[in-house]
C-alpha cells in the first residue's frame, strides 16, 4: 500500500514529551506571577512538635486565613488526644 499521499492530508505534529517542572521551579514561576503584597511574614519553627504546630495554629487564626487556621488547629487537637495512650 502507498502511504505517500497521506503526507498531505495529516499535519505533523510533534509528540515530544517535555519533562514537569519540579517542585521548585514551580514556585519559583508562582513567585514570578504573584503579586508582591502576598508575601507571608509568618515565622515557623524548624523544631515541629505537633503541640508547636497547634499553638502556631492558635495564634494566627486571624485575618484571610483564619477560617482554615482555627479549623487546623482543631483537627490537631482531635489528633493530639487519640494518639495521647493515657487519655
Amino acid at each position: 500500500m502507498d502511504t505517500s499521499h497521506f503526507k498531505d492530508r495529516f499535519p505533523v505534529v510533534d509528540i515530544t514529551h517535555y519533562p514537569e517542572r519540579t517542585l521548585k521551579e514551580n514556585l519559583k514561576a508562582a513567585q514570578q506571577t504573584e503579586n508582591e503584597e502576598v508575601k507571608s511574614e509568618l515565622l515557623v519553627d524548624t523544631n515541629i512538635t505537633l503541640e508547636k504546630a497547634i499553638k502556631f495554629y492558635k495564634e494566627n487564626s486571624s485575618g484571610e486565613n483564619g477560617a482554615l487556621f482555627s479549623a487546623t488547629a482543631k483537627w490537631l487537637l482531635i489528633l493530639l488526644d487519640r494518639s495521647n495512650p493515657n487519655g
